[in-house]
């Protein structure tokens, strides 16, 4: 047994485990912000993911409602152009929202054509109020899919460690005693 492969192969799968998405969250940690929107406006948080990439939250909303919604850059853009949700694909929509939370899940398409914009967008077109303040957190797990195969190839290349060291040693082959036709005396 090569106890130092078994020890290598372990360090490895723990690593894939437990490093790799140690990594990602202090790389990737949540945005916690507060924002004053004024009647018949919106605010949106910006965020670039790839597909499979997942986005969660919650908010709160003081002194009013919002519409709450989450876009890509391409329906966002046409959400400003007409002032009016209803007219574009939104996911997790919630309207006339006090308060709430979401978890998004990209297309999978996405991952084929790299990164892509989304909006978190929170809106006041129907609220009656001057000021409306929205407390939000937004947590994501960037490159999901990436990581998935980051880990399954780490966990494969530990478990061949450990059976490497598993498996028995080869013995050395021993070199034949050649006689040499002329023996010195």
């Amino acid at each position: 047994m090569y106890i130092q492969k078994i020890i290598a192969g372990l360090i490895i799968i723990a690593i894939a485990l437990v490093v790799v998405d140690m990594a990602v969250e202090w790389l990737n940690p949540p945005t916690e912000d507060e924002e004053k929107i004024s009647q018949n406006s919106s605010f949106s948080h910006q965020i670039t993911l790839m597909g499979d990439d997942v986005i969660k939250g919650d908010f709160t909303v003081a002194n009013d409602t919002v519409n709450f919604f989450i876009c890509d850059d391409e329906n966002y853009k046409d959400y400003k152009d007409s002032k009016n949700h209803r007219t574009i694909e939104t996911f997790e929509l919630q309207e006339n929202a006090t308060n709430g939370t979401f978890t998004f899940t990209t297309p999978e398409e996405d991952s084929i054509i790299g990164s892509k914009i989304w909006h978190i967008v929170f809106d006041t077109q129907d609220s009656n109020g001057s000021k409306t303040t929205v407390d939000y957190t937004i947590e994501y797990e960037p490159y999901r899919t990436l990581v998935y195969y980051a880990k399954i190839i780490l966990l494969a290349l530990g478990a061949i460690r450990i059976l490497q060291g598993l498996m028995p040693k080869k013995k050395p082959k021993e070199q034949a005693n050649v006689l040499s036709p002329n023996p010195t005396p």
